[in-house]
């Protein structure tokens, strides 16, 4: 089973609390994730990422990994991060983290 792309952190100081969720860029493909609101169930799958993701990952070996020294991107290249970040924030909604922001 891949990593997660996300993670949910609850901090808590002497006088502040706060939560931080932390996002990767990554291609994780289709995996099981445990369903939140049912901890001794069988999980929820998560759907692998869209094809047009998929194919642009196919001819740019560094996606979504490029270098940060060249800030202009292409047109297929700022829409795929683009739809890779609202694969990633689905899939958060996906796995009930949503639930900790309301």
């Amino acid at each position: 089973m891949p990593a997660s792309p996300f993670y949910l952190v609850q901090v808590t100081g002497e006088e502040n609390e706060g939560t931080i969720l932390y996002i990767k860029s990554s291609l994780t493909g289709c995996y099981d994730a445990q369903d939140p609101k049912n901890p001794t169930g069988s999980g929820i799958t998560i759907q692998a990422e869209p094809v047009d993701i998929l194919n642009y990952k196919r001819e740019h070996a560094a996606f979504p990994h490029d270098t940060t020294l060249n800030q202009w991107f292409t047109e297929s290249q700022f829409e795929s991060y683009r739809r890779l970040g609202q694969h990633l924030a689905d899939e958060i909604k996906q796995c009930g983290q949503r639930q900790a922001f309301s």
